[in-house]
């Protein structure tokens, strides 16, 4: 109906307006303070998730930000940043420099589950399931009652006892 697309209107305008003023703020933020790591990895969250709900080219501010933060800032060994590339390198659709940046995430932090789950996901998608399995079983390891993993696991290890490497 014109009433519920009237309001659908105004609640994508007020996101816009609550996303602008998030992110004038990071970006002041990151102007006075450049050496600091999280606003970096704030601004680049921000972007994917803008990219995910109200505009896909976002993606490409949270991939420019993040590798700002990497190659300019200097923070080539912070997970979450990598993490947020990866978010934003998949959203676009770059599975595998995603992957790439998901396994140095995991790799550097085997404890951080979202990324695990991300390089998991990610190996299995590319057809790597040993990848995929020996990851879910660290996530496993560390949150038995994590259900996506464990689900995904069983998943993975049927199609590995079928034979499908």
């Amino acid at each position: 109906t014109q009433a519920q697309g009237d309001e659908q209107q105004i609640l994508y305008t007020q996101a816009q307006e609550t996303f602008r003023r998030a992110e004038a703020s990071l970006i002041e933020t990151i102007e006075f303070v450049p050496w600091e790591y999280d606003n970096y990895v704030f601004l680049a969250n921000l972007y994917t998730a803008a990219g995910d709900y109200l505009d896909p080219r976002y993606h490409d501010s949270s991939v420019a930000i993040a590798r700002r933060g990497i190659d300019e800032m200097g923070f080539k060994y912070g997970p979450a940043l990598r993490f947020q590339l990866a978010r934003a390198l998949l959203a676009k659709g770059d599975v595998d420099a995603a992957y790439e940046e998901a396994r140095f995430a995991a790799e550097m932090d085997p404890n951080y589950i979202d990324v695990q789950i991300m390089y998991a996901g990610i190996a299995e998608k590319l057809g790597d399931f040993q990848v995929a399995r020996d990851t879910l079983e660290k996530v496993v390891a560390i949150q038995p009652e994590h259900s996506l993993a464990v689900e995904t696991l069983a998943r993975i290890e049927a199609s590995l006892a079928a034979g499908q490497e």
